[in-house]
């Protein structure tokens, strides 16, 4: 016998189930799997909880928790099992999802502290809420000092009007913006950063923050100014070479 509930898993009714065998309403691997629960209540004579896919007749597949127990006659003897199961199907599908996104943001975390550049992230206003370590390292500052600053304390001489609208122009209309500011450390050692802006939207489309990401170019700058140098000034001298000369 079946009751309701059973009924609404399989989608058949308790005629459908009285005198057939777990082949003849399941798949041969879930039928294996049935005998083998139900044998083991049977010979140990004690109840037993096991996870169990069975599948529809509609071809749908269900997860259920399931505690079998031994059917005894009223001299003790065993004379087959009951089982009740309940549908955990949907539940495992959110454990599933939470433990995929509790992983993603793991490895999301590892990243941002692990990054070569440095990473800043900012609310609505501009104000710092969390940095990585590469950021921490090249500004000097550790977190504690630095959370709730904004970005634009952190430049030389901030970031004038007309640099910061085009700044904020840019994000509004393309979400991103990339170019070279003068930052300053923390020791007040001045040097150039290479810095990309991302805006970060919620579902709805609404602003929640910003990501920066920084690296120091000072060195690369020097290099390329000492090549544009040589490449149209006597190195000895400092005379203009032929090279200027024709161009």
């Amino acid at each position: 016998g079946c009751n309701g509930a059973f009924e609404r898993f399989y989608g058949v009714t308790e005629q459908d189930v009285v005198g057939r065998t777990d082949d003849d309403l399941d798949t041969a691997a879930n039928a294996d799997f049935f005998r083998s629960t139900d044998r083991m209540v049977m010979e140990t004579g004690e109840s037993r909880r096991f996870e169990e896919l069975v599948t529809a007749v509609d071809g749908k597949t269900l997860l259920l928790d399931v505690v079998k127990s031994p059917f005894r006659s009223a001299t003790g003897a065993i004379l087959g099992v009951v089982g009740i199961g309940r549908d955990i199907t949907a539940l495992r599908e959110r454990e599933n999802l939470l433990r995929v996104t509790l992983e993603r943001q793991r490895l999301a975390a590892a990243v941002f502290e692990c990054a070569g550049e440095g990473i800043v992230i900012t609310d609505t206003e501009g104000r710092i809420v969390e940095v990585n370590e590469a950021f921490r390292r090249l500004s000097g500052y550790a977190e504690a000092e630095i959370l709730g600053r904004r970005v634009a304390e952190l430049m030389v001489d901030g970031v004038e009007g007309n640099a910061l609208a085009a700044i904020e122009a840019a994000l509004a209309r393309d979400g991103t913006w990339t170019g070279e500011v003068r930052a300053r450390r923390k020791d007040g050692t001045e040097y150039d950063q290479r810095s990309s802006v991302a805006t970060v939207r919620d579902p709805e489309g609404g602003l929640t923050n910003y990501v920066v990401l920084c690296t120091d170019v000072t060195e690369l700058k020097r290099s390329r100014e000492r090549l544009e140098f040589l490449a149209y000034y006597d190195e000895l001298t400092g005379l203009p070479n032929r090279t200027l000369l024709r161009d």
